[in-house]
């Protein structure tokens, strides 16, 4: 891996990997916002221990805490949708690092998850999925929906494209979460990974194969993305339509 020095009035990727493959890192961070009002809670509460809550990825404004996912899907990905870096014909990656910034792990990744609490089962999308492959008008709950009690008013839709599909100059991303490193590589993108690099990512240590999205032979990753997101509308349909 070579650093690649800015160049003046041209696009400059960070990294070079080889001959003909490029890194681009981004490091989104948490709430400006929720970091500054944690600094001033602990400067003024010294004394008694009390409760402080934080949202530090989303804020806790009113909407922020209404749309998480919608708000993770533009804090994630928002510095690579207007700066594009990337070199145009060739094989590149997007250096995503989550831990230093976010601090999740790989099952935020996933496009929805479920989780028991008592005699309830929530779900929901943390977005960081949707962040790159997701589609405008796709759907989303709130938190902590339950499937048993679910109303259309429980419902909100994405607002924006995956980034994936609106920047195919991107062959694909690393994700640095907490539990290892995750490869999604992008079904449309103009220069897809090759195969050679395919093979030498998945040697990556920490790579986490169960939770990457990766192109094999005679199989079409835009096809698992659609069916993905058709089980995700099914999921969250009206039962009486």
């Amino acid at each position: 891996m070579e650093r690649i020095p800015e160049r003046r009035k041209a696009k400059t990727p960070d990294f070079r990997l080889g001959e003909s493959i490029f890194a681009e890192v981004y490091c989104p961070q948490e709430s400006a916002t929720e970091a500054n009002k944690h600094s001033e809670w602990l400067k003024q509460n010294i004394g008694p221990i009390k409760l402080f809550i934080s949202y530090p990825v989303t804020g806790s404004s009113p909407l922020a805490l209404k749309y998480t996912s919608n708000v993770v899907i533009d804090r994630a990905v928002s510095g690579k949708r207007d700066k594009n870096q990337f070199e145009e014909g060739n094989e590149n990656l997007l250096w995503l690092d989550l831990l230093n910034g976010f601090g999740v792990n790989s099952r935020d990744t996933k496009p929805y998850t479920s989780v028991h609490k008592g005699e309830s089962t929530f779900v929901g999308s943390f977005g960081i999925w949707h962040s790159l492959y997701g589609q405008q008008g796709s759907a989303f709950v709130y938190e902590r929906t339950d499937l048993r009690y679910l109303e259309q008013r429980n419902i909100y839709r994405q607002r924006r494209e995956g980034l994936f599909r609106f920047r195919p100059e991107v062959s694909g991303a690393l994700i640095v979460v907490e539990d290892g490193i995750i490869l999604f590589e992008n079904p449309w993108a103009s220069t897809p990974l090759s195969e050679t690099a395919r093979k030498s990512l998945k040697r990556l240590t920490r790579f986490k194969p169960d939770k990457s999205w990766f192109v094999t032979p005679g199989y079409h990753l835009q096809d698992r993305v659609d069916a993905v997101l058709a089980e995700i509308d099914w999921l969250y349909a009206d039962p009486e339509a």
